[in-house]
C-alpha cells in the first residue's frame, strides 16, 4: 500500500500530474512514463535542474516519453479512474526503500527519480543508468548542502 501521506508535496503533485495525463489520453493505467514526464514538466521542481546538470537533452527526453505514451494502449468513451500500473507500484516501492535507505522521512521527487533510474525505466533516456545513478545522487546530496548552508545564512 502507498503511504501518500509520506510523499513530499511535490511528489504528490507529480503523482497527481501523471494520473491526470493518464485520464487526458485515455490510458487505463498510470504508468512509470506518465510520472516520468510528470516530474520532467515540474517547472519549480528539482528533477529538471537536476536532468540539465546531468547534461541530458531535457527537449529529447520529454519527446521521446511523448512518442512512447502516444504508443501505450487507450480506451474511448467514459473510462474508469485509471489505476496505477504493476511497474509504476514497483517504482514508488523502490523510491519508498530510497528513502527509508537514505534516512529520509518523506519520498521525494529525488528519489522518484533515482528509483526510475534503479529500475531503468528512464534508462534509455540517460544513457547508462548505474552511470547517470552516481551522478544523480552526488548532484541531488550537493543540493541538499546548499539549502543547508542556505538556511543556515537566514
Amino acid at each position: 500500500m502507498i503511504r501518500f501521506d509520506k510523499l513530499t508535496m511535490k511528489s504528490q503533485e507529480a503523482l497527481q500530474a501523471a494520473g491526470e495525463l493518464a485520464a487526458g489520453q485515455g490510458h487505463p493505467e498510470i504508468s512509470a512514463l506518465h510520472l516520468l514526464k510528470a516530474l520532467l514538466e515540474q517547472e519549480d521542481g528539482i528533477v529538471r535542474p537536476l536532468v540539465k546538470k546531468l547534461g541530458a537533452d531535457l527537449s529529447g527526453m520529454l519527446a521521446d516519453v511523448d512518442g512512447r505514451l502516444g504508443s501505450l494502449p487507450s480506451v474511448n468513451g467514459e473510462a474508469a479512474q485509471p489505476q496505477i500500473s504493476h511497474a509504476l507500484r514497483s517504482l514508488l516501492d523502490t523510491a519508498f526503500k530510497t528513502a527509508s535507505k537514505l534516512k529520509d522521512e518523506f519520498v521525494s521527487t529525488e528519489h522518484l527519480i533515482l528509483a526510475a533510474l534503479f529500475l531503468s525505466w528512464a534508462s534509455n533516456n540517460l544513457a547508462t543508468s548505474h552511470q547517470y545513478k552516481k551522478q544523480l545522487e552526488e548532484a541531488n546530496e550537493a543540493h541538499k548542502l546548499a539549502v543547508a548552508d542556505l538556511n543556515q545564512t537566514i
